[in-house]
């Protein structure tokens, strides 16, 4: 059914080009499509000798082009890193202790959480703020998987009282994942020296 209706096609073109006059057009017999390897006259290139390889038809309608994979798609290793840290769970902060003159606070976890790259570490003046994540007084980042670290900012400096949240998080190629949940808010301890 194809075959006669590009042979149709190409007659009515042939046809139509020459009662207006233009030459260089040849009648293609439904045998010369047996073979789509041939090379036949363009009906539609009327510079005398130009060739073209016929196209190639022959795709069922139902077929469907092979899915190429997504580039951003996670790897194998990817995925299963992003599994352990996922099943992890919140932060748990054991304690945290600072100077009042100092801008470091350091930070004990009860353990490190698997597969992390690093935390997030907001400061907050009361309790209630930091409940409710509003009016935050710091934010920090700090870069490393450790159980213990010590983070910098020099709004921390001669504090009364101070909360933290903390959230863990891993870079998977060019996307970071947080943990679902912060931390519950632990009080900073502050020491005169």
């Amino acid at each position: 059914m194809r075959f006669k209706n590009i042979f149709t096609y190409i007659l009515i073109a042939c046809i139509s080009l020459s009662l207006i006059g233009e030459t260089g057009c040849a009648i293609v017999s439904a045998s010369d499509l047996e073979n789509w390897g041939d090379v036949v006259e363009n009906p539609w290139d009327t510079t005398p000798g130009s060739i073209s390889p016929i196209p190639d038809l022959s795709m069922d309608d139902k077929e469907k082009p092979t899915e190429t994979e997504d580039p951003t798609e996670d790897t194998g290793k990817e995925n299963t890193k992003l599994k352990t840290f996922r099943k992890a769970g919140r932060v748990k902060v054991k304690t945290a202790k600072k100077k009042k003159s100092s801008a470091k606070v350091k930070i004990t976890l009860k353990k490190a959480v698997k597969a992390a790259d690093g935390y997030k570490v907001w400061f907050y003046k009361t309790k209630k703020n930091a409940k409710k994540n509003k009016k935050v007084l710091a934010k920090v980042t700090y870069k490393k998987n450790k159980k213990t670290f010590t983070v910098k900012n020099k709004k921390l400096k001669n504090k009364k009282t101070l909360y933290i949240c903390v959230k863990a998080y891993v870079k998977i190629g060019k996307k970071t994942y947080y943990s679902k949940k912060w931390s519950v808010v632990k009080r900073v301890k502050i020491t005169k020296k």
